[in-house]
């Protein structure tokens, strides 16, 4: 773009451009001045959004334009403050927001049209205009969410977001604000994520440089790590404040409602108080679990893929019960002002559609002359079935137990891909007045007190089926054992995704010296072996195998054991699992005094 071009006048009754008038100074005090002049010849300045509430808090103005050589297409054209060019960290953000949508081509991300530099020096980007609402708007219309929609907004935004993540760009400003929704003729609303402002964008081209440490995004959607400045940020930050987001969207509430930054952090160190289900009944519980699991305070206890993240919590907010008339919501529906200044449109949410068979009112026509025959047939197969069971019964009054005989698999003599597993410990150490200290991560070397609380937590590279078994002996030297994972809140589903963070309930070391023994086991399928011991645990008895399950596990980790090699990782405190083939077996020991 040649920026000698600068704002020039423009005549759009024949699409024809007229000599440039006059140039002038940009007067950024009355930025309304712009309304009416043509940007690169090109762009015609219609109204300035910044009044309008877009952008606040930004380094630029934002104008609504449209596109002379397109047109009329309307488009957001985006004037880095006169201002801020004295200062190279703010003027280097600008370019960082110009690289990332450079970058990024996904649909679920408004895209960058044009940029360039005015003839007195301010930069500028031209981008799409997103006619719809933000999501914010969403929410103080419905209050709690219906959940198939917040189902299909959790896939669109983490997608989007998890396209960032891969060109190594960190939105850090993750807010319903920033997430805009466009009516479709059918279906759900379209997602895009808008206002990279602030991101962060790794092997920077056009402004690399040294980042600030400092507390930079919006204080009720930041992540405790972003909160105090950190600067080497994860995808995990930007996960924490799609979980609030999330976590707001269903229950109408925010987790956390701090008065100041420093009581946000306390807060978020705290943990959450009100578990989702409290304020919503109807949420799957799996889904609470996962919703929790990104809102942990320690980044590396947080899933760290934003697309599996949200594909597994979409997959568990569509478990609703299914009800006689199958009732979902379409989509919400908007009316939009012929005015082109109108911006912000209100909602108009279509009504409930019941769905009903064309057949329902001939159904049971059909099947009443069957009904006729059968209740005779059915009473005889119910009196055969009292006479079978009570013989079975007295048969196995005397019966021996025998646990069900399934094949243990043998090792392959094929090495297979490797697989890797990390994990810690999360402990909080018990304190001589009987409170407990902050949480403390442990790469589960070493001694520990008795009385100290713990977590354990896991992380698999590769999509499989994840169990942790504690051992301990009987009187007769037998080992037997309890399930830590997956518990019932899994539903005694031990099914994992790649890069989704697992973790143990919280438990504590009991008051007598010794090594707790835990089992670390991976498959990369199903195994019958591992069906049989999920299926002899008693989920009413703290989650304890019952004897058949005992000798099936036994036997598996007597042909598997210990085939995972152990490496400590330092930098991030992690202890990283290494294995080849489908079965990852680990021992795991904890000694307390």
């Amino acid at each position: 773009m040649d920026a000698s071009k600068g704002l020039d006048a423009v005549n759009t009754d024949d699409n024809r451009s007229v000599l440039p008038s006059e140039r002038t100074t940009i007067d950024f005090d009355q930025p309304a001045s712009l309304v009416g002049r043509c940007l690169d010849n090109r762009f015609l300045i219609v109204k300035n959004l910044t009044e309008s509430g877009a952008d606040i808090g930004g380094i630029g103005v934002v104008y609504l334009a449209t596109d002379t050589k397109l047109m009329g297409r309307e488009v957001v054209v985006k004037i880095l403050q006169e201002s801020a060019l004295k200062f190279d960290d703010i003027v280097r953000k600008f370019q960082h927001e110009k690289e990332a949508l450079i970058r990024l081509d996904h649909p679920g991300i408004v895209r960058i049209l044009d940029s360039g530099v005015l003839s007195d020096g301010n930069p500028f980007m031209v981008m799409d205009f997103i006619k719809g609402y933000s999501l914010r708007k969403t929410i103080r219309s419905f209050g709690q969410m219906p959940l198939d929609l917040v189902a299909h907004l959790v896939e669109s935004i983490t997608d989007a977001i998890g396209a960032a993540h891969s060109e190594k760009i960190l939105h850090r400003d993750i807010k319903p604000e920033n997430i805009m929704l466009t009516p479709q003729d059918e279906g759900f609303d379209r997602v895009r994520l808008i206002d990279f402002g602030i991101a962060k964008v790794g092997e920077s081209k056009l402004a690399p440089g040294t980042e600030v440490g400092r507390p930079i995004g919006t204080v009720m959607y930041i992540a405790p790590e972003q909160l105090i400045g950190t600067l080497d940020l994860t995808p995990a930050a930007d996960i924490y404040a799609t979980a609030i987001v999330i976590y707001e969207m269903i229950t109408g509430e925010l987790p956390f409602k701090p008065k100041t930054i420093a009581q946000m952090y306390q807060l978020e160190r705290e943990g959450v108080k009100t578990p989702p289900t409290e304020l919503r009944p109807d949420l799957p519980r799996g889904a609470e679990t996962i919703l929790l699991s990104a809102l942990e305070f320690e980044p590396e206890m947080r899933p760290q893929n934003s697309r599996a993240f949200g594909r597994h919590l979409a997959t568990e907010l569509r478990r609703i019960p299914a009800k006689a008339s199958d009732e979902f919501f379409a989509s919400v529906k908007t009316e939009y002002s012929n005015a082109a200044t109108e911006i912000v449109p209100e909602i108009d949410p279509r009504s409930i559609v019941t769905l009903k068979s064309a057949d329902s009112n001939n159904a049971t026509k059909k099947k009443l002359p069957i009904a006729i025959w059968a209740l005779p047939v059915g009473l005889v197969v119910i009196l055969l079935s009292i006479g079978a069971t009570y013989f079975a019964w007295n048969a196995a009054k005397s019966a021996t137990v025998i646990p069900p005989q399934v094949a243990t698999p043998t090792p392959s003599s094929d090495l297979g891909p490797e697989r890797q597993f990390s994990f810690f410990l999360m402990v909080r150490n018990l304190l001589p007045n009987k409170a407990y200290g902050a949480p403390t991560k442990f790469t589960g070397a070493g001694e520990f007190k008795n009385g100290d609380d713990f977590t354990m937590n896991f992380q698999s590279e590769t999509e499989g089926y994840f169990y942790i078994f504690n051992e301990e002996t009987d009187s007769d030297g037998r080992a037997k054992y309890n399930a830590l994972y997956p518990t019932i809140e899994e539903k005694m589903n031990a099914h994992i995704l790649a890069g989704n963070p697992v973790r143990t309930p919280k438990a504590g070391f009991d008051d007598k010296p010794g090594t707790e023994i835990n089992w670390v086991i991976w498959t990369r399928n199903e195994l019958d072996d591992m069906k049989t011991v999920i299926k002899y645990v008693n989920t009413k008895r703290s989650h304890r195998v019952d004897p058949p399950g005992n000798s099936v596990l036994t036997n598996f980790l007597d042909a598997n054991r210990d085939n995972a090699v152990p490496e400590t990782d330092d930098t991030h405190r992690l202890i990283k699992l290494k294995a080849h083939g489908d079965i990852m077996v680990h021992r795991l020991p904890l000694e307390h005094k």
